[in-house]
């Protein structure tokens, strides 16, 4: 847990753990709630507060969240798969939860100790893939707006690509190696392919808890509760994985901050290990997947250096 790292081009320093951090936590039977920001959630700030980075500084430093979600909201774009109205509709209370998303990604040890955020300023593979030209306005803002978080947050944030590092290095099969050894409930929260890792990882106590592609988060309350039960209703520890977007797993992680459960946003981070479904559903493309594995390899060795 102590190697650090710069995040993509920057001055900002995360965590870089092992995945016996993770795996220790979860021997001890300690319940953490990882939340992963990516690019996405970044780039959506951008879009609004581009030329107005003083701005956003100073309502962060004022905890004024609702401004900052009022804000956004009000720009959002249901045209563009970047806009949050394509994927989460007209969602009428979507200020609420943007309000949610900042106050766990700036106050998160807060709310809870055993809440953990992982940031990257491009899809979690340094400047091997994913990022712009240093000089680049997007990557200059995604870097202005890590400096933001960091100089507001008093945690140490870990490094957003772990868990797509963990899969690049054949190490994540440990951790469903660990987690049907202690017998745990296993939960798979997304989309439809989402319930392909059962048979990937060989997970004997599978629950696939399917959303749509579009428009989850207006269900939100349901889903909590949904996950609340599958925690509740079994006499072993019980974990849960989350494709379902940042504000959305932001939410999900907050509500859910005191059940007695583990929450890993992964997102697409073991899409590697499902090539053949590439290209034949909504939320998973190319991507990253389409990468040299031996490249990828070679980054993940050269980061952990």
């Amino acid at each position: 847990m102590k190697k650090k790292i710069y995040l993509e081009g920057s001055s900002v320093k995360v965590v870089y753990p092992d995945i016996e951090f993770f795996l220790n936590k979860i021997r001890k039977n300690e319940p953490f709630k990882y939340l992963k920001v990516m690019h996405g959630s970044l780039d959506g700030i951008i879009a609004v507060y581009k030329d107005k980075m003083d701005e956003l500084n100073t309502l962060v430093a004022n905890q004024d969240y609702s401004t900052i979600a009022k804000t956004i909201s009000e720009n959002r774009d249901a045209k563009l798969q970047s806009g949050s109205d394509f994927w989460h509709g007209k969602d009428p209370k979507f200020d609420e939860k943007l309000i949610i998303l900042w106050t766990v990604l700036n106050q998160y040890k807060n709310i809870s100790s055993d809440i953990l955020i992982g940031l990257s300023l491009g899809v979690g593979l340094g400047t091997y893939w994913g990022c712009y030209e240093h000089s680049h306005p997007t990557q200059e803002s995604r870097r202005k707006i890590a400096g933001i978080l960091d100089n507001n947050t008093y945690d140490t944030y870990l490094y957003g690509g772990i868990f797509k590092h963990f899969t690049i290095k054949n190490e994540i099969q440990y951790l469903f190696d660990v987690l049907n050894q202690l017998s745990y409930n296993v939960g798979f929260f997304g989309p439809t392919y989402f319930s392909r890792y059962k048979e990937v990882f060989g997970i004997k106590d599978f629950t696939h808890m399917e959303i749509p592609v579009l428009g989850a988060i207006k269900n939100l309350d349901n889903e909590v509760e949904r996950i609340r039960e599958f925690g509740r209703n079994t006499s072993t520890p019980s974990i849960i994985f989350l494709q379902c977007g940042h504000t959305m797993a932001s939410n999900l992680i907050y509500n859910l901050k005191d059940e007695n459960i583990t929450i890993i946003d992964v997102g697409r981070s073991f899409d590697l290990l499902l090539k053949d479904e590439v290209d034949k559903h909504e939320t998973m493309w190319k991507c990253w997947t389409s990468l040299d594995p031996n490249g990828l390899v070679d980054y993940v060795d050269k980061t952990r250096a």
